[in-house]
């Protein structure tokens, strides 16, 4: 996966081909980019893609291709898929906290429900502060067929 951040600063991709001779070609294809680099000593390969390229990518899932070609023109590739998520980020809305605004000590004896949205790729968020609770969990619940929450607990600083 290649988030925003990521997206920031030059990406190394790389690896190790076995059976190849130092100086054959690896071709490298991420999504519509595309470049070349060599093997070397040990069948290492390694190329830098630049900020510049990456901000070209489409958010989504495309596909990375290395292929390799050796000294007398034998080629293998090898392809896996690389979400991309550098454009559409989230946006995060809370709903209005403690009725009023303010939290009060009459809020501090009762549970308290903290809510709002996330906007991306169809995810819904609960969060759900009891008062009696130190560590709270936030649970993500994607909205997708056999799709299964996950939770993160949340740590008092």
């Amino acid at each position: 996966m290649l988030n925003a951040v990521e997206a920031l600063t030059d990406q190394t991709i790389g690896g190790v081909i076995n059976n190849v001779k130092v100086g054959d070609t690896v071709t490298i294809n991420l999504g519509s980019l595309s470049y070349q680099t060599t093997i070397q000593a040990g069948g290492v390969w390694s190329y830098i893609i630049p900020p510049t390229d990456l901000s070209k990518l489409l958010d989504g899932n495309t596909v990375l291709s290395v292929s390799v070609t050796d000294h007398v023109g034998n080629v293998v590739t090898n392809n896996v898929n690389v979400g991309i998520h550098i454009h559409n980020l989230p946006t995060v809305s809370l709903d209005p906290i403690f009725g009023d605004g303010i939290l009060n000590v009459l809020d501090l004896l009762t549970g308290q429900v903290i809510s709002g949205t996330v906007q991306m790729q169809q995810w819904a968020i609960k969060f759900l502060l009891p008062s009696v609770q130190l560590a709270p969990l936030l649970m993500l619940v994607p909205e997708g067929n056999g799709a299964r929450p996950f939770y993160l607990l949340i740590c008092k600083s």
